[in-house]
């Protein structure tokens, strides 16, 4: 049985909360668009698996990663790194 949890690993997108993919998913289901697609998600299914046997999704993991983004952020910030570059095309000096 799943356990309640009080906050959520990752905030569910708007199109989540308005209930759009639940319609999308229903309709791809109806059309048989879901059992075509099945043998390409096999190699991801795999891959998740195999983490999650891991323990690559367990909670000391999951707070590990986050520690290290963060510590990330942190280290770029006192380089003086902004997060995401701005560079526009074409402006490379020769």
């Amino acid at each position: 049985m799943a356990r309640i949890r009080i906050f959520r690993y990752r905030r569910p997108s708007l199109s989540t909360m308005l209930g759009v993919t639940r319609a999308k998913k229903r309709l791809n289901r109806q059309l048989g668009i879901t059992a075509v697609k099945r043998p390409f998600r096999a190699p991801g299914n795999r891959k998740r698996r195999f983490l999650r046997r891991a323990g690559y999704y367990s909670g000391p993991m999951k707070f590990f990663r986050f520690m290290n983004r963060m510590l990330k952020k942190s280290s770029n910030a006192r380089k003086g790194h902004h997060p995401c570059p701005t560079t526009t095309a074409g402006s490379s000096k020769t």
